[in-house]
């Protein structure tokens, strides 16, 4: 590499975002030039800092070369950050055992992976064996967690417990609504799963209401010992027992932290239908978002000094408590705005639209 190229990229490295030095990383892995990890380290682009993502995927797809590189490197061995592959924040061995590769599980175990970090389902490198029916790969782990989890799962096995009817009923009548929508299905001892809106946040059991370990949640409860239940002696979940006078608040600090903060709401290349319609469609766009970030819906600014937009892809995270309330309103009335005279101009009827949302939603508070 010439140094006048070295330069130049060297320059041009320390302009990309976090998450374009993030998928440097993975461009490595998928054109499977490990050599360029060096490169990429030279120019400020560091594995310590950027390759836990590409780490995790390695190590999900088995890639043992890549993987150990990485590490080597720097790379964080308990990587959990969720991203459009891992929704959930997984670690790379809990992903290794969803994969049923005991040699990578064994290799991650050796180089000091904790096994205890559960994803935001709950599961951790166990649950996912058991699941799997690797009962080698079970055993293994179990052999290497806390004697007294298993202990008290055993005890939980041998007591039978069970959940009423009635409790059933209780909890959906003080929690369903149109926001949160409940669901349930059967565990083992008559006890139940439970869903929200079809995502797992927990269950009732021996006539508890038991939600998916959160930080949210544990502050709220005064950060009290988690508890291991779910659907049998040997299928559990890291949950936390919620009191009834907490039951409304802790479920909506669940969804928030567990589901509400990734889930989408707008994406400018699905919704522009392709590079070319993007192009056409971008100065509008810039209008709408520029719009949005001076009425306070969206946290940062998505354009950079020169009006460029910065950010394709926005989610919930991404909005202010206002914004998640106008902002996807809003946006509809943009994406099915059409003025082929040119009477209106967009500014004028993001005005318009804006204010009437603002009243409407002052209206229902």
């Amino acid at each position: 590499m010439g140094r006048r190229w070295w330069r130049f990229f060297a320059g041009q490295a320390a302009k990309l975002s976090s998450k374009q030095k993030e998928r440097a990383f993975q461009e490595v892995r998928w054109g499977k030039r490990p050599e360029n990890i060096q490169v990429l380290e030279q120019a400020g682009i560091t594995v310590d800092k950027f390759g836990g993502e590409a780490f995790r995927a390695a190590v999900c797809d088995g890639n043992t070369k890549v993987a150990r590189l990485l590490l080597e490197k720097g790379a964080d061995i308990n990587y959990h950050k969720p991203d459009m592959v891992f929704p959930y924040a997984s670690t790379p061995v809990t992903e290794a055992a969803r994969s049923n590769n005991f040699p990578m599980v064994r290799w991650l175990v050796e180089q000091g992976a904790d096994i205890t970090i559960v994803d935001k389902y709950g599961d951790r490198p166990y649950t996912v064996a058991v699941q799997n029916k690797n009962q080698e790969l079970a055993d293994y782990l179990k052999a290497l967690e806390p004697e007294e989890w298993h202990n008290e799962q055993e005890m939980s096995l041998r007591s039978k417990a069970m959940t009423s009817i009635d409790f059933l009923n209780k909890v959906h009548k003080s929690l369903d609504s149109q926001e949160y929508s409940l669901s349930y299905s059967p565990a083992k001892s008559k006890n139940y799963m439970l869903y929200c809106n079809g995502n797992f946040i927990g269950g009732l059991f021996d006539e508890e209401l038991c939600f998916v370990y959160a930080d949210s949640v544990s502050e709220l409860l005064g950060q009290p010992e988690p508890v291991y239940r779910g659907y049998s002696s040997t299928a559990q979940h890291r949950m936390l027992v919620i009191p009834e006078e907490h039951w409304a608040k802790a479920l909506k600090l669940l969804y928030a932290e567990k589901f509400d903060w990734s889930r989408l709401v707008y994406d400018i290349t699905y919704t522009s239908i392709g590079a070319a319609v993007v192009e056409d469609f971008y100065d509008e766009n810039v209008v709408f978002l520029r719009f949005c970030f001076e009425k306070e819906l969206l946290k940062k600014n998505p354009l950079d000094r020169q009006g460029r937009i910065l950010r394709m892809v926005y989610i919930n995270q991404n909005l202010t408590e206002a914004g998640k309330y106008l902002f996807p309103r809003l946006m509809q009335k943009f994406l099915v705005f059409t003025d082929c005279k040119g009477k209106t101009s967009l500014e004028t009827m993001l005005k318009r639209w804006y204010t009437a949302l603002e009243k409407r939603s002052t209206a229902t508070r």
